[in-house]
């Protein structure tokens, strides 16, 4: 069952909401509250539980002046461990009464995938997935944030700031609740441009892998190099920022590789797994290289993990050697 969905279905019965995107999650259950429980009437038709018992006795309890009660049950997986008889369990829930919106949240996606708790709700389609959403979904989100605000800001700036904040960086934990924390620091503005985004925005780890990235697509070894003692300094891991290193090459030759075949920017934006606006730094990075050095240093990549395996020798000096090596080469 997709979000959507959720949004448009009548329901009845149990559902399982998870993914690392809370906001998303927090923004669903408001809705459902909002759709079946009557303010009036919430100290009866809004109930939340924690374990079997109080799921039991709520369901037996018939809606008050309503068609619907809505049961929320918040730490699924907290819900799954005190289980005495899952069995008995899930039996219950399939027949929970017509008249129950049961809604089990699991943040972060802590349940295990392979129990039969969470197989009951995949098995009936009642799993709902909120995961990181499109860069055409982002771009959105930023806008409505800002135009609720009554903030001005250009299409391009929009791009520019969801780029630096790193969301749609597939090897980035970053979420929309992280995102939106980052917009509220703009509510004092009323027209917002580059340097006021550079200005306000906080210099973090996703900030400084931003940099580093860029510096990797403009061949830029002294800024590289600093952003990698930067990362190193803070306490990213090595192989979570070399992982993003690596991520750049293969771009550029996936890139490169695409573009020889004439492949349209649509077409490689979708094999890349990447936005416009990363298209656009992609491209340009480009013109920095030649596709036959990019395909060397991806191969490696490879023998770097395997001497990292297999000898004694230090993991920041290896990877600062990498960089030195792919950025120091002339076109």
């Amino acid at each position: 069952m997709n979000s959507k969905e959720l949004y448009k279905e009548n329901l009845s019965g149990a559902y399982l909401l998870y993914g690392k995107e809370s906001l998303l999650i927090e923004n669903a259950v408001e809705y459902l509250k909002n759709k079946y429980v009557d303010k009036s009437f919430e100290a009866f038709n809004l109930v939340n539980v924690k374990d079997y018992e109080s799921l039991v006795s709520s369901c037996e309890t018939l809606p008050v002046m309503a068609n619907k009660k809505l049961i929320i049950v918040s730490n699924s997986e907290e819900f799954e461990s005190n289980l005495i008889d899952v069995d008995k369990t899930l039996e219950y829930m399939k027949d929970i009464p017509d008249y129950v919106v049961a809604i089990f949240i699991d943040e972060n996606s802590k349940l295990n995938k392979s129990k039969k708790f969470y197989k009951f709700f995949k098995k009936n389609k009642r799993e709902v997935e909120f995961d990181k959403v499109s860069p055409q979904e982002v771009t959105r989100f930023v806008n409505i944030y800002f135009n609720r605000e009554n903030i001005e800001i250009s299409p391009s700036d929009v791009n520019y700031l969801i780029s630096k904040s790193a969301y749609n960086s597939k090897n980035l934990e970053t979420t929309l609740m992280d995102l939106k924390n980052e917009l509220s620091k703009f509510l004092s503005y009323k027209k917002i441009d580059r340097s006021i985004i550079d200005s306000v925005l906080t210099e973090n780890i996703d900030t400084n892998i931003f940099k580093l990235t860029d510096a990797i697509f403009s061949r830029d070894i002294d800024i590289a190099i600093t952003e990698f003692k930067n990362l190193y300094d803070i306490g990213e891991p090595l192989q979570k920022t070399f992982v993003l290193i690596a991520r750049s090459i293969r771009l550029l030759m996936g890139y490169m590789k695409l573009r020889e075949k004439n492949t349209p920017d649509y077409e490689i934006m979708n094999v890349l797994g990447i936005g416009s606006f990363e298209l656009k730094k992609v491209r340009s990075g480009s013109f920095k290289y030649k596709v036959d050095e990019v395909v060397e240093y991806f191969k490696e990549l490879e023998e770097l993990d395997q001497n990292l395996k297999t000898t004694s020798m230090d993991p920041y000096i290896v990877y600062e050697s990498y960089l030195f090596k792919v950025l120091s080469t002339k076109n």
